[in-house]
């Protein structure tokens, strides 16, 4: 609905790591008419654009970005891949979530704004701003958005989450 009738939206999953429920949502909102400018590929996030994808006015990463860590993505090579893939002033703007840091291995990779930030900006992405209208003092950050990956993980969706827009520089 956003790109209009003209527009054009790539979606992109990773299709064995979503829970087989979420891959069925997915697949029945595709059949919605709605959804008629929506190509939907399936594929790694480290290479989550189209071969050739071009002069893009925006690229979403919904997915947590701490947590491709840990489901093996190379995110510099994947951030760069989106810079390529924008126009000269297009958007990037990625998802993320707070946690205080942990001691164990798929914990310990989570950060807080400003990693993900220096990170993204080493792919020449000019930072533009947080978004915090996702930010929630209510979560204990306890728990792990793929509890089978963690024993113990207590799935939830009160989450302290947050955006952030970068530029591709003209």
């Amino acid at each position: 609905r956003a790109v209009g009738p003209r527009g054009a939206v790539v979606a992109q999953n990773e299709s064995e790591l979503l829970a087989p429920d979420v891959r069925d949502a997915w697949a029945s909102r595709l059949e919605r008419s709605v959804m008629r400018n929506v190509e939907a590929i399936d594929g790694a996030y480290a290479t989550p654009l189209p071969k050739g994808a071009r002069d893009l006015d925006r690229v979403y990463v919904g997915a947590e970005y701490s947590v491709l860590v840990a489901v093996g993505v190379d995110r510099a090579a994947m951030n760069r891949a989106a810079y390529a893939a924008l126009a000269p002033g297009g958007r990037y703007v990625v998802l993320d979530r707070v946690l205080p840091p942990a001691p164990d291995a798929l914990e310990a990779h989570r950060e807080e704004s400003a990693g993900a930030r220096r990170e993204i900006e080493s792919a020449g992405f000019a930072f533009e701003s947080e978004g915090r209208f996702l930010r929630s003092s209510n979560d204990g950050r306890d728990w792990n958005a793929a509890p089978g990956a963690v024993p113990g993980a207590k799935p939830r969706l009160v989450a302290d989450w947050f955006l952030l827009s970068f530029a591709k520089k003209r």
